[in-house]
């Protein structure tokens, strides 16, 4: 895709016209939350080929003329993402890009240092949502979403909720306190 009038996000410094692979536009989308990166894979494949994508995904809520998803949708993608990347390298490569933003808010907040995790954040005015794969053992699907409330409020709610679920899921599992079979490099 080319990039054209861009004035947000990573390409504030790009050159109008520049050339982008789909693999570095869906890293913007990934890693940066990069919004002028959706609309070009968006205008590169339109929302008439995405939907139906989404749908055989199990998606149930998508963008039909508004921004809006449901965590049910959420849970339905995480998973058949984390089927695909067992299959493929770059479903593998692409979707690790989730566990590097650095970002240690919300869920991630709430799981003990060096656990992995794969996790896509969203943020609008009073929203904070919270999404993504944690790799104990087993690994399990998380989806968070909040509405309502000042948002250092909801990422400590978020936290919150992350850590509970984290120690009923290693308790339910009997994963020892030191055992991280899955950990960050």
């Amino acid at each position: 895709p080319e990039a054209s009038g861009f004035s947000q996000g990573r390409f504030t410094r790009q050159p109008v016209g520049g050339k982008y692979s789909i693999l570095e536009l869906a890293t913007f989308c990934f890693r940066y939350s990069d919004n002028v990166a959706v609309n070009m894979l968006v205008r590169t494949f339109g929302y008439n080929t995405l939907r139906p994508y989404w749908r055989s995904l199990g998606g149930r809520m998508m963008y039909d003329g508004q921004n809006v998803t449901s965590p049910y949708s959420m849970a339905q993608y995480w998973h058949r993402w984390l089927c695909l990347s067992r299959e493929y390298d770059v479903a593998q490569e692409l979707l690790s890009i989730l566990g590097k933003d650095g970002y240690r808010a919300r869920m991630i907040a709430g799981l003990p240092a060096g656990v992995l995790f794969w996790r896509k954040t969203g943020t609008w005015i009073q929203v904070a949502n919270d999404t993504g794969i944690v790799f104990s053992d087993p690994p399990y699907i998380i989806t968070i979403y909040s509405r309502g409330a000042p948002l250092e409020y909801e990422e400590r709610t978020l936290a919150g909720i992350s850590q509970i679920i984290y120690t009923y899921h290693v308790k339910k599992h009997h994963i020892p306190d030191d055992a991280t079979p899955f950990t960050q490099k």
